[in-house]
């Protein structure tokens, strides 16, 4: 989250291509965080269950 941040810093930048450069990112990253919290473990509790394994 705080990288994401960071790159919305770019924002702010004169540059086209800087602008761009930290919206995508920062969306990226936001992105890749809310799929780690969401995603992740629906497709983990989705797994069938292994059978005969020990941790």
């Amino acid at each position: 989250m705080v990288r994401s941040i960071g790159f919305s810093v770019f924002v702010f930048s004169s540059l086209g291509n800087l602008v761009n450069f930290g919206l995508l990112t920062a969306f990226t990253l936001i992105m890749a965080l809310l799929a780690d919290f969401f995603l992740t473990p629906a497709l983990i509790a989705g797994m069938p269950e292994r059978k005969g394994t020990t941790p």
